[in-house]
Formats: structure tokens, sequence, C-alpha cells
């Protein structure tokens, strides 16, 4: 991803960030190679928060993360390949998740193979649980999935790219544990173990996770799909290398997509003399062709893989690191645990009412993201509290919903503040629309009942501008009737 950054400094105008300064020195990427680190030395000032860790189930061929939907908790399928998180239509039915009017967030969702699709509308579960990190009236897509008889029929749908690459990401398929973390003050040389491990760049496109392999001496551009039970390679790629079919042995098996109907394609095997994923060689390798073109690269590697590795995505840094599973590594950083997601950070509220509450972002992380170099309570002077900086990470030009506030009465009635853009965005824009949602008040709080109810909240949006990817700020000042007021900055960052 490419950025702007010298501009930014040469601009009286703008005061750069630090990020901004130390990202200048380290966004040239030598290509997709391989490289082998061996006990890289921690930076100092790099600290990890984080913010949930999850068992991993194994459900059938796949591994899942136990989610909360609304009231209920299902098995959702970890899926690094998936554009966007899916809900299956017929959980949505039977769960009667509320439906988003809006057309906005509604996407199309394609399978292995697939160029014709099914759209719904998207759903609002009142809450998407992942551990502690809690994501409220989250707008979810929805699609067609049939996984027939298989143990993967129990799943309520995929965890995709959308929320994975909000975060750090560690899969420890041995262990079978699923890790959120972010980095704070982790640039250029981060790297988040000590021990034996392979780094390996990679590219996000947006939705998927590429990174190179070596096929005999062909190096080939390959999606990581921890969704996908099998690894297969594009056979339209190995007629570029000129192998005639009696290279390949006959079909063996069946690969296929439970969205949208489905799409099976057969499977055929051939022999690489030699395939190469990090620093890990494999002789005499057989790998599956289908007659697939994968839009992105011309190979798919699967949980056949994965799943005796465990590994480190580092979206930001635009890294894997990856180790065997007879390799011993060890977190390279001090870690903190994020506040959990529902805890009071707010003063204390006036009598009568409460300070506005804030809910998490439609698109984004958990409830409350603090850096854990910031306060995590208000400060109160002269009845004007200033708020703990919130972070929103966010898509190029994709509009996000940034916080909701809202402020109610004891008997749950809305008290709506005056909300102003006391310093509005650098490189974009702010805006704020009246949607209804449910309240999120934490365990305990008098307004606790209130959660069950929608109410109408003035809810504050974000557009980038056309092409930016950096950093912006918006400062946000809340007026209520009894005089008070709260005073919000928002660090934006757009990728």
């Amino acid at each position: 991803m490419a950025r702007d950054d010298a501009a930014a400094l040469n601009d009286p105008n703008v005061s750069p960030s630090r990020e901004q300064k130390v990202k200048l020195s380290i966004r040239a990427l030598a290509g997709l190679c391989f490289l082998l680190v061996s006990g890289t030395s921690a930076l100092a000032a790099c600290t990890l928060t984080k913010v949930t860790e999850m068992p991993l189930i194994v459900l059938g061929d796949h591994y899942a993360a136990m989610v909360q939907i609304g009231d209920v908790t299902r098995p959702m399928l970890v899926d690094t390949g998936a554009a966007q998180t899916i809900l299956k239509s017929s959980v949505a039915d039977e769960l009667k998740l509320t439906p988003d009017s809006s057309l906005a967030e509604v996407k199309p969702v394609f399978g292995i193979g697939q160029t014709t699709t099914q759209v719904h509308l998207n759903v609002i579960p009142s809450v998407l649980g992942l551990g502690d990190l809690v994501l409220r009236d989250r707008s979810t897509v929805v699609a067609d999935m049939d996984d027939g008889a298989s143990a993967e029929k129990a799943s309520a749908g995929l965890l995709g790219d959308d929320i994975l690459s909000q975060y750090e990401v560690e899969f420890d398929f041995p262990s079978k544990k699923l890790t959120f973390y972010r980095a704070f003050g982790c640039y250029g040389a981060f790297t988040p173990w000590t021990g034996s491990y392979s780094s390996i760049p990679f590219v996000h496109d947006g939705t998927k996770i590429i990174i190179d392999v070596i096929l005999n001496d062909e190096r080939t551009r390959a999606i990581v799909d921890t969704g996908a039970d099998v690894s297969v390679v594009s056979r339209r790629s190995l007629a570029l290398w000129g192998m005639p079919d009696d290279h390949f042995v006959d079909t063996k098996a069946q690969i296929g997509t439970s969205l949208n109907g489905g799409s099976a394609f057969a499977l055929q095997m051939f022999l690489f003399d030699k395939v190469t994923i990090g620093k890990e060689v494999f002789p005499a390798r057989v790998m599956r062709i289908a007659d697939i073109d994968f839009y992105v690269g011309s190979a798919l590697l699967g949980l056949d893989y994965w799943k005796t590795h465990k590994i480190w995505i580092s979206y930001r840094n635009g890294r894997m690191f990856l180790a065997d599973k007879a390799s011993t590594t060890t977190l390279a950083y001090p870690v903190e645990k994020e506040p959990p997601a529902g805890e009071d950070i707010t003063a204390a509220p006036a009598k009568g009412g409460t300070m506005a509450e804030v809910a998490p972002s439609d698109e984004a992380p958990a409830d409350r993201q603090i850096s854990t170099n910031e306060g995590a309570a208000s400060t109160a002077v002269d009845a004007v509290h200033t708020e703990p900086v919130l972070h929103r990470s966010i898509m190029k030009d994709q509009p996000a919903w940034l916080l909701p506030v809202y402020s109610l009465e004891e008997d749950c009635e809305s008290l709506a503040p005056t909300v102003t853009f006391s310093k509005p965005p650098d490189h974009g824009a702010a805006s704020m629309e009246v949607r209804d949602r449910h309240a999120a008040y934490p365990a305990g709080s008098p307004l606790e009942k209130c959660n069950a109810r929608t109410i109408p909240m003035i809810v504050i949006k974000y557009t980038p501008a056309a092409g930016y990817i950096g950093e912006d700020t918006i400062t946000i000042d809340e007026a209520y009737a009894d005089g008070k007021h709260r005073i919000r900055h928002v660090d934006v960052t757009v990728d």
C-alpha cells in the first residue's frame, strides 16, 4: 500500500505523526521473497495488547471459533480466504435477526470457481461476540450455505477478512488457539516471536492474503486460505509451464463450496519435484490440480498445510510469520490486556441520566478500543469531560461508522445531545445520521435494562477522501441539557 507521507512532512499546515515519519523509511517492499529469521530482538518501545483469545475447535475438516450471535453461541469457521464475515441465511432466519434495510453494506458472495451468486439483505445482530471482543449492531453479510450432512453444518457461517484484518492475528493450530492483538509502537522491524521461524511478505488485496510459493523452480502466487481444507493449484498455471496431460494422475477427488448451491470441481494430482513454502522445502510433493482460476494467484494453500503450523498475520505490516510444528517460539514483546468490551470508562453520570455511551463501529473492532498508553478514565475540568482517544481502522475508499452517541434517562427515554465537529477530518468528510440501535451499558449499570431496547442514536460517519491512505483525526463535541460537555477524539487509520 502506498501513501504520500512525504507530502505530509513538507506541508506546513499538517503536523506529521511519529507513525508517518517512521513509515516513510519502511514502505519499500523488496518484492515477494522469503526471509529466514531467528531470535530477532524486540524494539523496547513495542508492546502488544491482547484483545481476545479463543479456542479453535475442530469442526469436520475445518477449524471454528465459538461466536455469540445475539443471545446464542454458535461455531463459525475461521476463514482468511473469505472477504466478508458471513452468516448463513438459515441461521439469520432461525434467530430472527434484524434485516439491515440499507443497501450500503450488501456484498455479493462467491465461492471457489463460482461466477454467479445470490445477494441477500444484511442482518444486524445485537451482539457479535468473539470472546472478550464484542461488536454490537454490526451489519453482517448473509449468504446461502449448504454443508449437507457434514459436521460443518453446525457452523453459523464464516469469520472472514473484514474482521480478522483489523488485528494482529495469531493462529496456533497445534495448540488450537486463536488470538487477536493490537500492536503499539511496532513498525518496520516488527517480529512478534523469538525463536526460529520464517518471515514471509504478503500482499493484502483488501480481501485476501497472497504470498509467494515455489513450485519446482517457478515462483507462484498463492492465497492463504484457512477456510479451505485442501491446497489446490490451478491447472491453467501448469499449462503455462508446458505440462502435458499425460503428466497428470487420473481424477482422485472433488473440491467444492457450500456457498450458493455449491460448485464441484474434479481434482487431479501432480508430482512436483520440489515445493518451497517459507523455509520449508518438500521434495517430491504431490499437489492437487483443478480447473479453477484464482483471480489473484495460481494456487491456494489450505488447512492440509496450515494445521501443523503456528502462524502470525500482521496485516498492517504486510508480513506473515510461520513456525512449523517442531518449532518453539515465544512472544518477543510485553503483553497487556485490553479492557473488556462494555467496561465503564465514563465519568460519573449526572442525576436523571448518563453521559453518552460509546458503541462499536459497524466496520470495526471492539467497543471502546483504548491504547494502553492512554488513561482509562475521563477527566472532568469545568464540566468538560475529555474521553480517551478512540482508534478506528477502515478500508480505503469505504465509508465507515465510527461511533454512535446517545444519552438516556432512567426510564430509558432518549435525551439526544447536541453534537458538533470541533475539528473536522483533514482527509475526508464527517457526517451524522440518526439510526435506531441497541444501547450498550455495562453489567451493573442502572441503565443496563435499556440494552434490550432500540433507541435513536446520532451515529458519526467518516468517508475518506478518494484514494487516501494514511492517518486522520476528528474531534467531536457533545453538549448535554445539564450544561455539561464531552469531548471525544477519534484517530482514524485508512488502509
